[in-house]
């Protein structure tokens, strides 16, 4: 089942990354040679606008992040990428509270993929 749900959110994660810079994003972030740092922090931005997290939950929450993989980013710098990501992954973000509401309820993976799938045309 685990991997059904792995799929809905890389579903979710893959259409994000259409949706702006990602290659620019991901270059900045790689310096290790591992693009697995920027899809992990492109899910946690995606993730906590799905959460609704405020601004000042949110901001620390990525900068503490970004520090455990070694990059240090300030509070403006990070305030600035982020600022219109929650209009310009508005899809993903709604896909997301949707894949959160979904399995909280106990709903099926591929139902929900279903789901996702139709709100990410």
């Amino acid at each position: 089942m685990r991997q059904a749900e792995d799929i809905v959110w890389s579903t979710i994660t893959e259409s994000a990354k259409r949706r702006f810079d990602y290659a620019g994003f991901k270059d900045r972030l790689s310096k290790s040679g591992d693009e697995r740092v920027a899809e992990y922090i492109l899910f946690q931005i995606i993730t906590g606008y799905a959460e609704e997290l405020s601004r000042e939950e949110f901001v620390p929450k990525i900068a503490g992040d970004l520090q455990l993989f070694g990059y240090a980013f300030s509070a403006q710098e990070l305030d600035g990428f982020l600022a219109d990501k929650k209009e310009v992954l508005n899809k993903e973000i709604c896909a997301a509270k949707e894949a959160l509401s979904g399995f909280a309820q106990g709903e099926d993976a591929s139902s929900l993929l279903i789901e996702i799938r139709r709100l990410l045309p």
